[in-house]
């Protein structure tokens, strides 16, 4: 495991560390982002255009884990957003939950939680910061957190998730 507090600057560095933190599985995985982008469209439709997409793959590394639970923070219809492209928006994250039965997808529209929790047997690892569950190439960081503060993390993550609603057609009012 690196260091704490050891940034990751560039979304490669991010995605390098979270691919190595789930190879060979986990017991339990906690995932809170703001939005998510998986390159899967309205649909289902694949908007990779045959490229890689780094979440898709993280997310299949993921399924073998023993149990995964990816909280999305779900932003409200912006004043200048048509209620098409919010609908769009909302059947996209139905349909990525939809390539990935097996994890325990919620969301809330409170929330901009950005973390990663790793365990395995008595280890655990946490990595925050800014950097959203999405192949942006915008300016961010994040970093691997002190094991105390992962805990704590952990427990925040837990209380927002019990209390988000499960992502479905219905709650997504589609």
């Amino acid at each position: 495991m690196a260091k704490p507090l050891s940034p990751f600057i560039t979304e490669d560095q991010h995605f390098s560390r979270l691919m190595y933190e789930v190879k060979g599985g986990l017991d339990n995985v906690c995932i809170a982002t703001y939005n998510i982008y998986a390159g899967i469209g309205a649909g289902g439709k694949d908007l990779t255009k045959g490229r890689s997409n780094k979440v898709r793959e993280f997310l299949n590394l993921l399924k073998k884990s023993k149990k995964v639970k990816i909280l999305v923070g779900l932003p409200k219809k912006h004043p200048a957003e048509s209620d098409n492209d919010f609908r769009i928006r909302k059947q996209r994250l139905l349909d990525t939950t939809k390539h990935f039965p097996s994890f325990d997808w919620r969301f809330v529209t409170d929330s901009h939680l950005k973390c990663y929790v790793f365990e395995k047997r008595k280890s655990i690892c946490c990595i925050s910061g800014g950097r959203n569950l999405s192949d942006s190439k915008y300016t961010d960081v994040s970093f691997v957190v002190p094991r105390k503060a992962a805990h704590k993390i952990k427990s925040l993550f837990s209380r927002v998730f019990t209390g988000a609603k499960k992502i479905t057609k219905r709650n997504l009012k589609l």
